[in-house]
């Protein structure tokens, strides 16, 4: 991707985040992204439907450090990019309708609180999707999952992030990104994924541009956690998608003490798995982005070698 290096993009991207005790990986994903950014909206706080559990009487606010990071990011924000909206919610719809309401850019990007983006792979989306302009209205990137720690992970497969933004917008499905009143995106059928710049498949998708995982694949840190954190995923994913049984103990727990255990078991937590397929863990040495070297978790190996592990013949992926 070196040839986009220094690449001025001519659109204006809104990144959007919505967090919740998001403390170990929060700062890093907001920096990543603020040069890139025309603006950023971060909606922090609980959304009911995955915090069952919350009484009533709570305010919603994050009880980590996710507070005090966000006042951190907000005295560094010298160009007063970084708006700020704390409360509770009643469901993830709300909680993401309500940051189109504050959109003033062309593009809305969306990065979760543990997804960090190089400056090389920014420059690439916005030459992407400036060369696709007339054809183009949503976004997806492949993710590069770790798992435990920054050596293992998995990859999740194509995951929507970016939609071109207009008045009226708002979210009808989880993900994707429709206009109200009118329903869907208009137009000819249009998805395909591009590597290098060149087109190297075409599908039925309505306007959709998949980036190909050989030119870009973010680096996100979703489930490199404290446990108490993974146990308030676990509540999101047993929503959405339910949990396997004991799962947290058996694999999460046990894989340090016995790294056998995803011989038997496996490393993933859905009980029905996301694009109709499980996915395979992969050992991790390549590099990771800059920003997070000083991040605490990243000399810390939780558990060996994948390839050994498992004694499969699969090559390594960097």
């Amino acid at each position: 991707m070196s040839r986009y290096k220094g690449y001025q993009h001519k659109r204006k991207y809104s990144v959007c985040n919505i967090c919740y005790n998001e403390q170990e990986f929060l700062y890093y994903a907001i920096k990543a992204v603020y040069n890139f950014a025309h603006e950023i909206i971060i909606l922090e706080g609980a959304i009911d439907e995955f915090n069952p559990k919350l009484p009533k009487e709570h305010s919603g606010i994050s009880t980590d450090g996710t507070n005090k990071i966000l006042k951190r990011l907000k005295k560094e924000d010298k160009e007063n990019k970084i708006k700020v909206i704390q409360k509770r919610w009643k469901d993830e719809f709300k909680k993401r309708n309500e940051y189109l309401e504050h959109v003033t850019g062309d593009w809305i990007f969306m990065v979760d609180s543990d997804e960090i983006y190089t400056a090389d792979q920014l420059e690439y989306i916005s030459y992407i999707l400036e060369q696709e302009a007339s054809k183009v209205e949503t976004g997806r990137i492949h993710g590069r999952n770790f798992w435990k720690d920054f050596y293992h992970y998995y990859d999740s497969g194509p995951m929507y992030r970016l939609f071109k933004y207009e008045k009226g917008a708002r979210y009808c499905q989880r993900n994707l990104l429709k206009h109200a009143p009118d329903g869907p995106y208009k137009g000819k059928p249009y998805d395909h994924m591009i590597a290098h710049g060149k087109i190297q498949h075409k599908g039925i998708h309505d306007k959709v541009i998949t980036l190909h995982p050989n030119s870009i694949m973010t680096f996100h840190y979703s489930r490199v956690h404290s446990d108490s954190k993974m146990k308030q995923k676990l509540q999101m994913v047993q929503k959405l998608r339910g949990v396997q049984p004991n799962w947290f103990e058996k694999v999460w727990e046990g894989v340090e003490e016995n790294p056998n255990i995803l011989v038997q078991y496996g490393h993933s937590e859905f009980k029905v798995h996301p694009y109709g397929r499980r996915f395979d863990l992969y050992d991790y040495e390549g590099n990771h982005p800059p920003i997070l070297d000083d991040h605490p978790y990243r000399r810390v190996r939780k558990f060996g070698k994948i390839n050994e592990i498992l004694k499969c013949k699969r090559g390594k992926k960097k």
